[in-house]
């Protein structure tokens, strides 16, 4: 009789990975890209063995990440992270003195390391306590040079008369029917005080290009109460859905492509007479035109917009898509269009279809489009601490008198540290004015900055990735400022600890004799 020996293999999914010990005989693996992500990791268990010269006392984790030789980034995403951490990043060897220091707290977070040269890097997590988290990996493995033409073509309102019978001749472009009886200018809707509903139609062409339409703001006057529209409309010529969002009397509709691709409702063949019709249900309180106008801005997809620069590839965090970075960028971009219904016979002065503010290292960048301007003096962009009590920064000259999109940038130099609020103002010529709503922009300068290593023992450096010049203090326990040497080169200063004693020190990073930055550095020898 023969005895038979079975072998049963049953698969196992892991959903984590943590290695007992992971130090630098036995680091977790990660190999980019594709991207990698790992949940329920711990440092309990682990050694506390990240180098000397920049550990923290606890348990810590490392990850050996493996990337292509053209590698410039490395993407680190935490989530869920329990405590604070402190992340080392080095190159080749574990404990290559030539490393990047991130700090992350609580909850989640996501740095950027600029790395080159090399195929190996180390990532030590830093504990003091006890640490839960879940992290994700990506990064940028190549880098393309692209230079995309202008095929936005021409997209404008259709003013051929296409939408009959028109609401007024000189807006051919658009059509109004309240309980499908079409409207002219002014309207007369009836019954009032009557709940009705009320459909506008735009036309459009784009007889040369692809850019399409993809958002409309509908902002109706008081003449209307009890305002609401359907939550989402599909699609006339994309595959996709207008979505709403919508307060008081401000109703806006974005289209979002099914392919997420960033298209408006336009499918990419040149057409006249691209219809647009959103309907609501509401209250008519008035006759009045002064009362019942409805005013309509309309933004671009900018879909075709040239560009020339460089784009970065490889493969996000999956906590963290769309993280890719480059330089250069888009040449031209959305355009804006806007309309008043029912104005009560005279023109608007202006309309601005987009205000924004982004913050670009230590600058903030103010742009806006008006779709048109009538005896438009300047504008002054302000600037407040607490949206309540504003300062002008900057004023530009107006375009006077324009039909056409006009586009304006300007910058803030010197922005307020923290959460600032900017509004733009735009005077006439006889002195009348209007101010948009407020955008924000929060700037941590202390974000720039870089100290390393910590703990020390003979020599602290801070690295500054901006270009403003600062000073660094460093005190005592006890708030004494220590006498000590201090090398600047480049961007880059080493502060001199050798004759200090062991301890706990304060160091102070100031601009403009302003505290942006505090650490907390650890002599020990």
């Amino acid at each position: 009789m023969k005895n038979y020996f079975f072998l049963i293999v049953i698969p196992v999914l892991f959903t984590h990975q943590v290695f007992s010990q992971a130090n630098c005989s036995n680091p977790v693996v990660i190999t980019m890209c594709p991207d990698s992500t790992l949940y329920n990791q711990t440092n309990s268990g682990m050694g506390d063995d990240a180098p000397w010269w920049c550990n923290v006392t606890g348990e810590d984790v490392l990850y050996e990440i493996q990337v292509p030789a053209m590698t410039q980034n490395i993407y680190v995403n935490f989530e869920n992270l329990t405590h604070r951490v402190t992340t080392i990043l080095m190159n080749d060897t574990c404990d290559n003195h030539l490393s990047t220091a991130h700090t992350f707290f609580t909850g989640s977070g996501m740095y950027c390391f600029p790395v080159s040269g090399s195929t190996k890097y180390f990532l030590w997590v830093d504990c003091s306590v006890t640490v839960n988290f879940d992290i994700s990996f990506g990064a940028d493995t190549a880098i393309t040079a692209i230079n995309h033409p202008d095929t936005q073509g021409n997209l404008a309102f259709d003013t051929s008369g296409c939408g009959a019978p028109m609401f007024s001749n000189s807006k051919p472009f658009f059509q109004i029917a309240y309980n499908n009886v079409y409207q002219v200018k002014p309207m007369t809707l009836a019954p009032l005080f009557t709940q009705g509903t009320m459909c506008l139609s735009t036309y459009f062409r784009n007889t040369t290009g692809d850019e399409g339409v993809g958002s409309f703001v509908f902002s109706f006057d008081i003449g209307y109460s009890n305002i609401s529209s359907p939550d989402s409309i599909r699609g006339t010529y994309n595959a996709g859905y207008w979505i709403k969002t919508s307060s008081g009397q401000l109703t806006s509709y974005v289209f979002i492509d099914s392919l997420q691709t960033g298209r408006g409702d336009f499918d990419g063949s040149p057409d006249s007479c691209l219809r647009y019709e959103f309907c609501f249900e509401l209250t008519p309180l008035s006759n009045d035109p002064a009362l019942t106008n409805i005013r309509v801005l309309i933004l671009s997809d900018g879909y075709g917009t040239a560009f020339n620069g460089t784009v970065a590839s490889g493969c996000c965090p999956s906590f963290s898509p769309g993280c890719h970075l480059g330089s250069g960028g888009a040449v031209g971009g959305v355009n804006g269009f806007a309309f008043g219904a029912d104005d009560p016979g005279t023109p608007l002065p202006i309309t601005v279809a987009a205000f924004d503010a982004t913050l670009q290292q230590d600058r903030v960048l103010l742009q806006w489009v008006t779709a048109s301007e009538v005896n438009n003096d300047f504008f002054s962009i302000e600037r407040s601490r607490d949206g309540k009590s504003w300062e002008t920064i900057t004023r530009l000259e107006g375009s006077g008198n324009s039909t056409e999109p006009m586009k304006y940038e300007t910058r803030d130099s010197h922005p307020l540290h923290g959460t600032s609020y900017y509004r733009l103002k735009q005077t006439d010529y006889d002195g009348n004015s209007t101010s948009t709503d407020p955008v924000t922009v929060h700037f941590d300068p202390g974000k720039n900055f870089l100290v390393y290593p910590n703990p020390v023992s003979d020599r602290v450096f801070i690295e500054n990735k901006g270009n403003k010049a600062f000073t660094a203090k460093l005190f005592s326990s006890i708030g004494n400022e220590c006498a000590v040497y201090q090398n600047e080169s480049g961007n880059r200063k080493s502060i001199d600890v050798s004759g200090l004693a062991i301890g706990i020190y304060f160091l102070t990073i100031e601009q403009d004799d302003e505290v942006i930055k505090n650490e907390i550095v650890t002599i020990s020898r």
